[in-house]
């Protein structure tokens, strides 16, 4: 009778499992591998760091910008092909964000929506010329359905951050800061969420905001170290600060433990516990569950000087820039432009087993 008993109970445990679509082991966290892979690319020298997204790699050609190419200067390429080639799409932008089909960029006034297979532009959102404001980069942030982008007067004061509904086509404003302040490094959209910072008499004070509701939630009040970058998932906060005579750092805060990495930061983001950033011109993983640095790109590649970075937060993977001095004697001994060639890498993180 006890095994009968026990039999179903068991039976009993697994239907449960079953019927909530839960599986042993699914609450644990998973570790992850970390790897670095040189993309190869006719493109020698680019506009902004490359996007990744919904597996297409868009690239934006410095020369083809400049010289009117009229095949536009962004070229695709799309992983999912088993043969990868770059494609120009007829499409000039300086950079450019994706979603559901369709190419997101700005001129700096207006915010276009470009559909990659009909090669139509349309207009979503146009600034009036007359009023005192502007947008403050080429940068339009895609995430959760909304595009995100800073506006300010001249003088960059008075910023306001305005979310943009791409299924309602619906504008609202999310976030206001009366502190100038560097705005395309604190739009990133990590799980709904972006970071910025307000000046207070103590300090500086951390926010952040939902995209969709536009629900402002204070996360670290009066912090003496200047904010430089912020970024947000929902659950961990990092901000590079900017200290005065002193040493930038990075600051990590998650489940209400604080800690901080003395390195600076040239660019950061985050991934499950992990910390991507590049610091003196190398790329580097830091589990700050563990807090561990699990990966340095000084050990295979060392020779190249990272200064750009973006993560696609769906697929895990980080798209970073670099140059090479030696690379680029070798390679173009003749040209002098005054800048060095792009070199473009995917930084990949895959679930270990």
């Amino acid at each position: 009778l006890d095994l009968v008993i026990g039999m179903k109970t068991i039976i009993l445990i697994l239907t449960l499992i079953l019927l909530t679509g839960c599986s042993i082991g699914e609450n644990q966290e998973k570790e992850y591998t970390v790897t670095m892979e040189q993309v190869q690319t006719e493109v020698k020298y680019i506009t902004s760091v490359p996007l990744l997204s919904e597996n297409k790699l868009f690239i934006c050609d410095f020369f083809r910008y400049n010289e009117g190419s009229t095949e536009g200067n962004v070229v695709m390429t799309d992983f999912s092909e088993k043969e990868r080639k770059e494609k120009p799409i007829n499409l000039t932008a300086v950079d450019v964000s994706y979603y559901n089909g369709y190419i997101y960029y700005s001129d700096g006034i207006t915010v276009y929506r470009f559909n990659a297979e009909t090669k139509e532009t349309e207009t979503v959102f146009q600034k009036d010329r007359e009023e005192n404001a502007r947008l403050y980069d080429y940068n339009v942030n895609i995430g959760k359905g909304c595009a995100v982008w800073w506006e300010a007067d001249e003088d960059l004061k008075n910023s306001k951050c305005y979310s943009y509904d791409l299924e309602r086509n619906e504008k609202t404003l999310i976030a206001e800061s009366v502190y100038p302040f560097e705005p395309s490094a604190s739009n990133k959209i990590r799980n709904g969420y972006i970071g910025f910072f307000e000046k207070t008499k103590k300090g500086y004070t951390i926010y952040s905001t939902d995209v969709l509701t536009g629900k402002k939630t204070l996360l670290k009040e009066d912090t003496f170290d200047k904010p430089k970058s912020i970024v947000y998932n929902g659950d961990t906060l990092v901000w590079v600060s900017r200290g005065i005579g002193a040493a930038e750092k990075i600051h990590i805060i998650n489940k209400n433990k604080e800690s901080i990495l003395s390195n600076g930061a040239s660019g950061i983001d985050i991934y499950k516990n992990y910390i991507i950033y590049i610091s003196d011109g190398y790329a580097y993983v830091y589990d700050f569950k563990n807090e561990v640095t699990v990966f340095s790109s000084e050990n295979e590649f060392g020779d190249f000087s990272f200064n750009g970075l973006r993560f696609d937060e769906e697929s895990g993977t980080a798209v970073l820039i670099a140059y090479n001095e030696k690379l680029d004697d070798e390679m173009y001994p003749n040209e002098n432009i005054g800048q060095s060639p792009n070199f473009i890498f995917l930084l990949k993180f895959k679930a270990k087993q």
